[in-house]
């Protein structure tokens, strides 16, 4: 079995939110390196809030190799070095995620949330770091700058924000080295992927966090028809995310993938999909808090809160998807662009499970094209394994060399076995396993009077997310 956690989520980054944790981390490794400069070597460093890397170097401040790769819309920093000294020091002290963690700290605090004792130590600890990221980042006496990225010029040892779109691919940043008399030393080049980094809920920063929530509540708000006006053909409302959400879990045999849905194949997946609605949709349930009756209302499929009830398998396929009366003119719809998208992503798209989190996510990123979909990590987040979930489970053919690109494996075989192909094109038999856990995203509390009672109500929505799985993670 394949896990395809791995395939959808090919980097993730450290997000550091305790800065001692960092600045312990920092004296370690500058102490470990003293005395071992090497000779100059012009390079330079690039920072965002959560991450810094080499232009040389495929580590980051984790530690783990990783492709380096610059975030679309999000702001970067660049910032030359001339040795592994002020490499280490500028990836270790990072301004620009310093200053983010400081506007967090300021904002928590501001509210009246957290220990005050320990928000003032972090503010404290935060403040001594910046100072150090400046100190890194500080203009050099001895020598000028200049940046060339992406044809654009920029002077200084450090320059930005710059933010770079998703489509532009791979940028190429030079920088050049000048003494005092303005005689070019040294120069350096480096070519960039511009991709987007998946991380868990609890990785993100709180403005981050927030822009997934607001374009998902506005997926809640604003139906398909009426939203592709305003964001675009790639906009899906959530009602129409659920129905294809349903469909693409029960489609193990990929009548939508292969484009093969007929008659009897459309009532299969019309049943299926409406009995695993009962695990997507709304639901209201009692939480407690002492004497107080609370109940927590969360809005999913259909937007109604009766625990038991699933759709009618004749209203799964919504208008997105040309409902109304001709039910297998809507399904064959659905899959000729199930496949189009497959086709448009080549083989690294070959499941209903990477297809659903890929055309989900552009529905977030058509409202807002910042937003990167996140994560969720049963291990090590709140609510662990106690939300609803589902499974998918999914078999088919594929060529040696495409399965490589889902998951870096090759099936139930292995180098060396004697058994397993080892040329790309032979055909051999995938089974993989994916699973989305249904987490509840709280927006705000109401007050009511039912049966004679006040009651206290947690209004929120569901988001079906990509998930690291506890038990697998043991395994391994």
């Amino acid at each position: 079995m394949i896990s395809q956690f791995p395939s959808l989520l090919p980097r993730t980054t450290f997000s550091p939110h305790f800065i001692y944790v960092f600045q312990l981390f920092a004296i370690n490794l500058l102490l470990a390196r003293a005395g071992e400069i090497e000779d100059l070597e012009l390079r330079f460093v690039v920072k965002n809030c959560y991450n810094a890397f080499a232009s040389t170097s495929n580590f980051d401040i984790s530690g783990n190799s990783k492709p380096k790769s610059i975030e679309p819309y999000r702001k970067h920093f660049f910032t030359a070095v001339i040795d592994d000294s002020q490499e280490e020091h500028n990836i270790v002290y990072n301004s620009i995620m310093a200053d983010e963690v400081y506007k967090e700290l300021k904002e928590l605090g501001d509210r009246g949330g957290g220990n005050k004792e320990s928000l003032a130590q972090r503010v404290e600890d935060t403040k001594k770091f910046f100072g150090k990221s400046m100190q890194a980042e500080a203009e050099d006496e001895n020598y000028t700058y200049v940046f060339e990225i992406n044809g654009e010029t920029y002077e200084g040892k450090t320059v930005g924000p710059i933010l770079f779109e998703l489509d532009e691919g791979q940028i190429l940043v030079e920088v050049k080295q000048f003494d005092a008399k303005k005689q070019l030393l040294n120069q350096h080049r480096a070519e960039i992927v511009i991709a987007p980094v998946r991380r868990t809920m609890g990785e993100l920063l709180a403005s981050d966090r927030m822009k997934f929530f607001s374009a998902v509540q506005k997926m809640y708000a604003v139906p398909t028809e009426e939203g592709r006006k305003e964001f675009g053909e790639n906009y899906v409302g959530m009602q129409d995310v659920w129905a294809a959400h349903n469909l693409f879990a029960v489609d193990s045999e990929h009548y939508l993938l292969d484009g093969g849905v007929d008659e009897a194949s459309s009532t299969k997946l019309l049943s299926a999909a409406a009995e695993h609605s009962r695990i997507t949709h709304s639901y209201r349930k009692p939480i407690q808090k002492g004497d107080l009756t609370s109940y927590m209302e969360i809005d999913a499929d259909l937007n109604e809160y009766t625990e038991k009830k699933g759709r009618n398998p004749n209203a799964i396929v919504s208008s997105e998807f040309n409902g109304g009366k001709d039910k297998l003119g809507a399904l064959q719809k659905l899959a000729a662009s199930h496949s189009m998208l497959v086709n448009s992503q080549h083989a690294q798209m070959m499941t209903n499970f990477a297809t659903f989190a890929t055309w989900f996510e552009k529905g977030v990123q058509s409202v807002d094209p910042s937003v990167a979909l996140p994560y969720f990590d049963e291990g090590g987040e709140l609510g662990g394994t106690n939300f609803q979930s589902s499974v998918w489970k999914e078999k088919y053919s594929a060529s040696r060399g495409s399965m490589n690109l889902i998951a870096g494996a090759t099936g139930e075989c292995s180098e060396g076995d004697g058994e397993c192909p080892t040329d790309d094109e032979t055909i051999i038999q995938v089974e993989t396993e994916g699973k989305f856990t249904y987490v509840p995203i709280i927006t705000h509390q109401e007050g009511r009077f039912e049966n004679g009672v006040d009651v206290s109500v947690s209004k929120g929505f569901a988001v079906p997310l990509i998930t690291k799985e506890k038990e697998r993670d043991a395994e391994e």
